[in-house]
């Protein structure tokens, strides 16, 4: 599945920590702030370029020497969990 980051969602590092900041009209729908770690921070700004599923999985396969598969159903399960607190929206949901 793919998903699209909601608006008013942004990631801001801050003393080298990163964080998903809800503002204006998203926090009507997720928690107003959301620390990651270097991994999902990774993993959110592949997003946020606009890579594909696919491209995420190669990429994360590469970078985090891990296999594919498993590239794929971490990614899915990171992804799942943002679109479950309301940060990113699934495309086949998008109007």
């Amino acid at each position: 599945m793919n998903y699209k980051i909601r608006d008013g969602i942004v990631m801001e590092t801050i003393c080298g920590t990163s964080l998903l900041i809800a503002t204006l009209e998203a926090t009507k729908y997720c928690p107003y702030v959301m620390q990651l770690n270097e991994a999902s921070a990774y993993i959110w700004r592949m997003l946020f370029d606009g890579k594909s599923m696919e491209e995420m999985t190669v990429l994360a396969a590469r970078d985090f020497e891990i296999t594919e598969e498993e590239a794929r159903e971490t990614l899915n399960s990171f992804l799942q969990g943002l679109a479950e607190q309301n940060y990113l929206i699934a495309k086949n949901e998008v109007n």
